[in-house]
């Protein structure tokens, strides 16, 4: 039986295709830091000293890390010599991972996080990311939840 992890990471996935778009989630306790690049066990390592000191919930997105590093800690990736877009390019392939549809607004509030950002759509009222923060993050794990027993069969 799989056992479900503590939260999840999730980042907006690298891709060349503009029509897809799409989140990825890992889970780092199950990652292979051994076959990973120095700048994916940075982040990773980056991820867990934010959930070690922050109520985070069960989907961590690497917006709300960057943001912490930024205002806490007063660093940028660059600071911690981290190639951020390698590392997102490749922390999938060091263990299990589910990529995910997104829709813009999904896409919104991973980019920003816990941030404050307005959506503003064509012939629509403006709307706030952070007020679909919760929902967002909600829909996530449950789709996680339904299918991580796919990917990461007793792997928690």
């Amino acid at each position: 039986m799989t056992t479900l992890p503590d939260y999840w990471f999730v980042y907006i996935t690298i891709n060349d295709d503009l029509d897809r778009s799409e989140l990825t989630a890992i889970t780092p306790a199950a990652m292979n830091r051994r076959e990973m690049s120095i700048n994916g066990r940075k982040v990773l390592a980056a991820v867990e000293m934010f959930c070690e000191t922050n109520d985070h919930g069960r989907v961590v997105f690497l917006a709300d890390v960057t943001a912490w590093l930024h205002y806490d800690k007063g660093f940028e990736w660059h600071d911690l010599d981290v190639d951020l877009d390698e590392a997102i390019a490749t922390l999938h392939e060091s263990g299990p991972s589910i990529v995910l549809h997104a829709d813009p607004t999904a896409l919104a509030v991973a980019a920003c996080g816990r941030a404050n950002m307005v959506l503003l759509a064509p012939g629509q009222p403006e709307e706030r990311a952070g007020d679909f923060d919760a929902e967002v993050r909600a829909d996530i794990v449950d789709v996680l939840t339904a299918n991580w027993h796919v990917v990461a069969p007793g792997v928690g």
